[in-house]
């Protein structure tokens, strides 16, 4: 006789029979997968009130493949090539990025094309593609919007009328292209809050930090860092004389201006100035600001440039953040010795020239003009492709879009229904459960029930849903690269802009969508459940076809309810409902809750599993905060489960299991599949429990089950045996 054929040790003749026959069957395609799966796990020659594990998680068919189709979820290239409803406009922007070809560097087509007789036309870009020609209108649009000098040969004149008389002024400008053209002026990468500015100095708004609000944050102009690099500054000089020529910079001013040009970058690397910034940790008042750099009128400058928030209005008290007071101190000097012509010349081409590298890299070298944003945000390497760019991109500019869409193919509304009202179900139990615990006091109680009715449940949810994101997805165009990153430039500015000096709400860190997890944040008192959980749901994802019993035991009791309860474990108790720490239990609660978690601690410890003979034990102490919840979440589980109407309660047809103990059979499930089929009981039995304190599988099914007579009932179980042992522990 093998090992395996001696299941977990106890006598061969031993067979269990203690069911009902299945007289309200299930049916359909999720039935059947469930009956075959049950066939494959349940072990018959497994007493399961000594050991449900191994019950329900059969070591004799350990090492071969669950019969269960398993779904595979779709990368992201293949989402964004075939998005799920809604996300059409995430395919629209990819197809207008990747209009820019992997044949030839940005630098190439520019030097091509200015080679012969030193200018660019629409006719020698052509053949580049069609975005090469947009670019080259949208350029000369731009140059008129902005006047630039070095393509006017009338920029005196045409000037002095600028701005109500007062004539060209680098803040006036650097206004109106942050609020219209945002990408033009500057880069936020939001994840990490760093910034990069093209102009003198952009007033920007942090996205993230913790108990904080948005703020202003004063960011000078920033550099490349290849300007110091020899070789290509002299590659360059011709690029920016051909540059000009190609947009009608007249022969009698060209050499001046792309000399000048030339020669103040070398004055901003001279100052020292960085190509991004992200280390804000010096405040000024704006009259501080003032007389820091003296050359700007900041009052006018940060209101006119943050206009869309309504009734914003800059005071001397008003704070901003700064970077470093010697750069922005330095860059204001050298401000005050510039001619207009100079200072509109400098700015309008650091604009006009990072926009270039920023959004029409095409990765196809690392000498194409200097690093952009995505591939520093998604570490690509110096070889990266354009579709690689591309899909960074939108992990850049649309950071939800990924996760969204694999939400949006996997996880229905119905589904997502489903599972919300599950929760709503077992919450709504979890308070009685709160109101029978009579260590608590009246008042304590008032305040646990108050954390259970505003704890929130995130299944999918994360995209803006507002008028203006709305908006901004019906402006993608499939034809016009350049207007749709100047359109979620605009829309992410604005968005920040009116968000000023109110609270900042982090987002939510997913992580990985794809992960078969789901956690509780205290701070936040809401749970996420991720789509990889709920498609590797019994290896083969959830559905709501499936017996309700096996979805409360295996999805409510072990996913929700386990999540929930963290909210009231030894940790997540010190947080009221709000996410603030909150010391709301009295001392004699504290030592009560203190005690009934040792006696867990102890009964986890003792807790023996027998296998081939062999006594097996968990080692160590842990913290038991995931022992509170699995136990805790169990319990919520079976008493929402029981309130279910009659008809919802479906058995398996073939096994002779009622629909009650399905219940326990669902929740044995998901730490079976969970534990891994292609090692040995033996092994799953010495693991250690984990640094987070989740104890391995057999200890996660049989003494939460042995702390809940219910199970006992169901399963007729004698007294003394493992699962209805004399002494129970609970904490809820």
């Amino acid at each position: 006789m093998s090992d395996d054929e001696e299941g977990s040790g106890l006598k061969e003749e031993f067979l269990w029979n203690g069911g009902e026959k299945c007289e309200k069957p299930c049916s359909g395609e999720s039935c059947t997968e469930m009956a075959n799966l049950m066939e494959n796990l349940i072990d018959l020659t497994v007493d399961p009130c000594q050991d449900f594990f191994a019950f329900a998680c059969s070591a004799k068919t350990r090492g071969t493949p669950l019969p269960v189709t398993p779904i595979d979820l779709v990368d992201e290239e293949a989402l964004v090539k075939s998005p799920p409803e809604g996300y059409e406009y995430i395919k629209k922007f990819y197809q207008s990025c990747t209009s820019i070809s992997d044949g030839f560097t940005t630098e190439e087509v520019f030097e091509d094309c200015v080679r012969d007789d030193g200018k660019c036309t629409e006719r020698e870009v052509e053949e580049y593609g069609d975005i090469y020609v947009q670019f080259l209108r949208y350029t000369e649009d731009f140059f008129k919007m902005t006047l630039f000098p070095a393509v006017n040969p009338n920029w005196e004149e045409d000037s002095k009328d600028w701005f109500e008389g007062f004539g060209w002024t680098w803040w006036d400008v650097s206004a109106l292209v942050l609020k219209d053209n945002f990408y033009l002026a500057a880069f936020h990468d939001e994840a990490r809050d760093t910034f990069r500015s093209n102009v003198f100095f952009a007033p920007l708004i942090n996205r993230n930090g913790f108990d904080t609000t948005h703020m202003i944050h004063i960011v000078p102009m920033t550099l490349p860092r290849r300007f110091r690099d020899k070789d290509f500054l002299k590659k360059y000089e011709p690029l920016v004389k051909g540059l000009l020529a190609s947009f009608g910079a007249a022969p009698s001013t060209i050499g001046n201006d792309t000399a000048r040009i030339l020669e103040m970058e070398q004055q901003l690397v001279d100052i020292g100035l960085p190509d991004s910034f992200n280390d804000f940790s010096e405040s000024l008042t704006i009259r501080e600001l003032a007389n820091l750099v003296p050359s700007v009128p900041w009052k006018d400058y940060i209101e006119s440039t943050l206009s869309h928030k309504e009734g914003f209005k800059v005071k001397p008290s008003t704070t901003v953040k700064v970077p470093n007071e010697r750069m922005m101190r330095k860059l204001g000097e050298m401000l005050e010795e510039l001619t207009p012509r100079d200072t509109a010349n400098l700015m309008i081409w650091r604009m006009f020239i990072r926009f270039v590298n920023d959004f029409m890299k095409t990765g196809a070298d690392n000498d194409d003009l200097q690093q952009d944003p995505f591939a520093e945000h998604c570490d690509l390497g110096s070889h990266s492709s354009r579709k690689e760019n591309c899909l960074c991109q939108i992990n850049t500019l649309f950071p939800e879009a990924f996760d969204d869409m694999l939400i949006g193919k996997y996880i229905t509304k119905k589904k997502k229904e489903g599972i919300k009202e599950i929760f709503k179900n077992m919450a709504e139990e979890f308070e009685e459960v709160i109101d029978e615990q009579d260590w608590m006091s009246r008042r304590t109680k008032i305040t646990a029930k108050e954390k259970v009715q505003n704890m929130g449940i995130n299944v999918g949810e994360q995209s803006p849903n507002s008028t203006e994101f709305a908006l901004l997805k019906d402006k993608m165009n499939r034809k016009d690269y350049i207007n749709n990153i100047l359109a979620i430039g605009n829309y992410k500015y604005d968005t920040l802009v009116k968000q000023v000096d109110e609270e900042v709400k982090a987002p939510r860190r997913r992580g990985e969508e794809v992960q078969n997890n789901a956690f509780y944040s205290p701070s936040r008192n809401e749970m996420l459940i991720k789509t990889g959980l709920i498609t590797g749901f019994f290896g083969k994802g959830l559905s709501f076809e499936l017996p309700r019993s096996i979805i409360y035991g295996g999805h409510g009791s072990t996913t929700l309810g386990h999540e929930m309860v963290h909210g009231f474990d030894n940790n997540g108790k010190a947080y009221d409902k709000d996410g603030f720490k909150l010391n709301w239990w009295s001392k004699k609660e504290e030592k009560d809750y203190a005690n009934r978690t040792k006696c867990l601690s102890e009964q986890y410890r003792s807790f023996t599993i027998n296998y081939k003979g062999e006594p097996f034990t968990l080692s160590g102490v842990h913290d038991q905060g995931e022992n509170i919840a699995d136990n805790g979440g169990a319990k919520a589980a079976y008493r929402a489960y029981k309130k279910l109407p009659s008809s919802e309660k479906e058995c398996v047809p073939g096994f002779n299991l009622t629909s009650d103990q399905l219940f326990w059979v669902g929740h044995a499930f998901d730490w079976c599949t969970l534990s891994g089929r292609d090692t040995s009981y033996q092994s799953i039995l010495r693991r250690r429990s984990s640094g987070a304190g989740h104890s391995p599988g057999p200890w996660r099914v049989n003494v939460p089950f042995a702390n809940l007579p219910q199970f006992a009932e169901d399963f007729k179980c004698k007294k003394g045996s493992n699962l209805k042992p004399e002494k129970r522990c609970t904490i809820w």
